[in-house]
């Protein structure tokens, strides 16, 4: 009786942290280049990837951003990225809702 109890409850927490693990990994941020497994794939399911069929529609066009190449991390209701600004290189952060710039700071004041 012990052992089938014990084996109830072990295969009861495991279904239960899998299913944790899986509704996290659905909602995860993409804090990091590339994604969250650093794999570049998004868990995202229902995605449009016939764009000549169903242009997505733009949401917002980022401005004072600066110059240069960088990618974006995000994380709750921001963007992350850097640019090359006027006085040197800054980091960013962007609102996801309107593209406006809620912050940035200096992180060098040389461009690379």
């Amino acid at each position: 009786m012990a052992c089938r109890f014990t084996f109830r409850f072990v295969w009861l927490l495991s279904a239960l942290c899998c299913f944790s693990i899986s509704a996290a990994a659905a909602d995860a941020p993409w804090p990091q280049w590339r994604g969250p497994q650093r794999d570049a794939h998004s868990p995202e399911k229902g995605l449009n990837l016939n764009w000549e069929a169903a242009e997505p529609k733009l949401a917002w066009i980022g401005e004072g951003l600066g110059e240069g190449y960088a990618s974006l991390s995000c994380d709750g209701d921001r963007l992350y990225t850097t640019g090359n600004k006027d006085k040197g290189q800054a980091v960013l952060a962007i609102s996801e809702a309107n593209g406006s710039v809620i912050w940035e700071t200096s992180l060098t004041d040389q461009v690379p």
